[in-house]
């Protein structure tokens, strides 16, 4: 085991130098190809050679899943300054001009342009219509079908207990309690249909005992108390409705679509281009048998 431990430890360093060695490489393209704007081209860090442009920050800004305040724009720039001041330390110690770590820099570079072509490939825009969606999902409906039960919850959270047990009675009887729940500084907001596994055990436990429309008690949370309705379920072997969910089944089948147009392409590809694996020369070679004559 200490033998495996060194191991990993010694992969791991390795992997983490290619990868910034990498990131001083790829760190300098927009030295190199700053066009435009001028006040697109105005620095928003740099650490050596390679700047970070305000045109660059905003093409990264726009790709982020929410918006982020300037103090995490800042702190996500010094991370980036760090990690370019150590790989042109890496450079400068001529890390990358290692035989292992050519190597390995290579393979990134492949496996990065592979990664592009397949997520260009998936992108592109697919149109099916409903009798096509309809005709997938027959053929196709193990690929929705639910492996085990989950629930749609609508919850209720607050910091104190006495007075959301009140307003959980309230909620059983039928009551509609929406205007009060500011004044009772209590949120209020509804689940996706969740596996058990994606709630906290003690929840799960409480939870998944219920019946439609029935309530937990009030449950502990790191910063208060919570309860939870069984608003709707889909029990272990469901498969969405072509009519009523549409939109789940449409973008299942997209995706399954666009999987296997990427791997007609790469078939394609491979019919076409010039290639081999043979395995007899290095078996050979280990049993010392003389190369051909040419």
């Amino acid at each position: 085991m200490p033998h495996q431990l060194r191991g990993r430890r010694g992969w791991i360093s390795l992997a983490l130098l290619l990868a910034l060695a990498l990131l001083a490489l790829v760190g300098r393209w927009d030295l190199r190809r700053r066009h435009g704007q001028p006040e697109l081209r105005r620095l928003v860090a740099q650490a050596g050679d390679s700047v970070f442009t305000v045109a660059r920050l905003r093409a990264w800004l726009a790709a982020q899943p929410e918006s982020l305040g300037s103090e995490q724009v800042r702190a996500w720039l010094e991370g980036w300054v760090e990690d370019q001041i150590l790989a042109q330390a890496a450079l400068r110690q001529g890390l990358d001009t290692l035989k292992g770590a050519r190597e390995e820099l290579g393979r990134i570079r492949l496996r990065y342009l592979r990664g592009l072509l397949e997520e260009q490939s998936l992108s592109e825009s697919l149109s099916v219509s409903t009798l096509e969606l309809k005709t997938w999902l027959k053929g196709n409906g193990a690929l929705l079908e639910l492996p085990e039960r989950r629930l749609r919850l609508e919850w209720w959270a607050g910091r104190d207990s006495l007075v959301l047990a009140r307003l959980a009675r309230e909620v059983a009887r039928g009551r509609d309690v929406g205007q009060r729940l500011e004044g009772l500084r209590v949120i209020h907001g509804r689940t996706d249909y969740l596996a058990r596994g994606e709630l906290e055990p003690g929840h799960a436990e409480a939870a998944f005992r219920l019946k439609p429309l029935q309530m937990t008690p009030v449950l502990p949370l790191s910063t208060g108390w919570v309860c939870y309705q069984l608003e709707s379920q889909r029990p272990a072997g469901w498969v969405p409705d072509p009519d009523e969910d549409e939109a789940l089944v449409r973008a299942a089948m997209l995706q399954d679509l666009r999987w296997k147009r990427l791997q007609a392409r790469l078939e394609a590809l491979r019919q076409e281009a010039v290639w081999k694996v043979d395995l007899d020369p290095l078996l050979e070679v280990e049993a010392g048998v003389p190369p051909p004559r040419r």
